[in-house]
């Protein structure tokens, strides 16, 4: 067969996420060539790109030293792929390279079938949302680093969780797609105007969610052909999603993604966002509360992280304390509208979720023991657990509403007990003395799904 090298090198620099570099069969470090397309898996992701040049005998190429010397030929030139018995031979104008490969049939048959379910989606919508999901899914470590946020990298894999159903995106498909993340800790929940023949839950493991949102940006699904130009650049980018036991894929392009899904029960996020009822409020702006935060995050690292939130209809006090450090505190202004109201966050947890952030926020909760749930444009909802404190005084509820503190230090607690927050749909499955448990694994409960188009902002197609 023959095909330009530049053309080559960019298709298989679009498998690269899916070939491993030390796999348990050696035979996954190469591409197979069959069919009209190349493919590559790790056994949990498959991907194959349309290549209409290939034809004949189906072969096997060495992808890490195919790649090494692609790098230095010419992209213009036209690359000769001869396989031979146990062996490839590459030529082109002024050199060659020969490898010994296994035999194809080796290779793990296409893991691709027809589905039971499948439509079109806007391509963009579903795999912006999982992306904003997969933030908040469960890693195994004290601090999520998401894999596949930025683009190609993939730091942390399903399997530093292990088959917890929270270390993958929940997406919940019905009239109205529902995609979900949660770590036992927080949530992150959105309502999209995408829709699904059949009522399903799905799970999405981590690896999957970043490398199709790095092929969808390389190379995403292209609109019908319209005569109207402004009706041609806002079109929906169209993927074609199809699932079958066990398994999902997305097609769009050229390019076909087949993943393994996690089972399992996903937890009811829904539950813990209480149907949105939150008689407390309170808007401000997102960078006056993270400066405030940074200010104090030091001395909250040395006691647990905890950092005490009082409002009342003019201003909140942020502050954290620590018996060794002393204590920080800090005044923010809040907008018309805000109700008395105070609760304690993990400092960490206050910080990321700000990060970015340079508008106004809505944080809304039904009392201080209730988990804050942050509202910001068209963005996901996020929920955040609330960590146990000893306040000093009455509860707020039962303060006099015309009373505004008169000094920060009035509303400033007075000691902490455990400060870890509670976790989502915590179950009690350690010893006692045990650190505070994050949600059961594969205990969670089902998901019930609302009526969607009655909760939660939606967003655009």
């Amino acid at each position: 067969m023959e095909i330009r090298v530049d053309k080559l090198r960019k298709n298989l620099a679009l498998l690269q996420p899916v070939v491993p570099r030390n796999p348990s069969l050696k035979v996954l470090t190469n591409v197979l060539f069959r069919d009209g397309a190349i493919r590559a898996t790790d056994l949990e992701v498959e991907v194959s790109i349309a290549m209409p040049e290939i034809t004949g005998t189906a072969f096997l190429l060495p992808y890490r030293q195919a790649m090494e010397v692609l790098k230095f030929v010419p992209g213009d030139l036209v690359l000769s792929i001869a396989p031979q018995d146990k062996s490839v031979k590459l030529s082109w104008t002024g050199g060659s390279a020969a490898y010994p490969v296994p035999l194809y049939n080796d290779f793990p048959d296409s893991a691709l079938h027809a589905p039971e379910s499948e439509a079109i989606v806007n391509g963009d919508v579903l795999t912006g949302a999982m992306m904003d999901a997969l933030h908040y899914v469960k890693t195994g470590t004290e601090t999520n680093t998401v894999p596949g946020k930025k683009r190609g990298s993939r730091t942390v894999k399903s399997k530093d969780a292990g088959v917890s159903v929270l270390s993958g995106v929940g997406v919940m498909l019905d009239e109205h797609v529902q995609i979900c993340g949660a770590d036992g800790y927080r949530a992150s929940y959105e309502s999209t105007r995408l829709s699904w023949p059949v009522r399903q839950t799905i799970i999405v493991p981590p690896d999957t969610v970043g490398i199709l949102d790095l092929l969808w940006h390389k190379e995403p699904g292209k609109p019908a052909l319209s005569n109207d130009f402004i009706a041609q650049i806002t079109a929906a980018r169209p993927l074609k999603l199809g699932i079958w036991e066990g398994r999902m894929s997305a097609q769009f392009a050229d390019i076909t993604l087949v993943s393994t899904l996690i089972t399992g029960t996903y937890p009811d996020v829904l539950a813990l966002l209480n149907g949105f009822k939150e008689p407390i409020k309170v808007k401000f702006f997102g960078p006056d509360l993270e400066t405030a935060a940074r200010r104090l995050a030091a001395v909250a690292k040395e006691s647990t992280e905890i950092t005490y939130l009082v409002w009342n209809e003019a201003a909140m006090t942020v502050s954290a304390q620590s018996a060794e450090v002393g204590e920080v505190s800090a005044e923010i202004t809040v907008l018309e509208g805000s109700q008395l109201g105070r609760i304690a966050l993990k400092c960490s947890y206050l910080l990321d979720y700000l990060a970015g952030k340079t508008g106004l926020i809505t944080m809304g909760n039904a009392g201080q023991d209730s988990p804050a749930l942050f509202h910001y444009g068209s963005r996901p909802i996020v929920a955040i657990m609330p960590m146990k404190a000893i306040w000093g005084d009455e509860p707020v509820e039962e303060a006099k509403a015309q009373e505004a503190p008169a000094a920060a230090d009035e509303e400033a607690p007075s000691t902490a007990e455990n400060t870890e927050p509670e976790a989502v749909n915590e179950e009690e499955t350690g010893e006692p003395g045990d650190e505070p448990e994050e949600v059961e694994e594969t205990g969670a409960e089902t998901v019930n799904n609302p009526e969607p188009a009655a909760v939660g902002p939606e967003s655009e197609e």
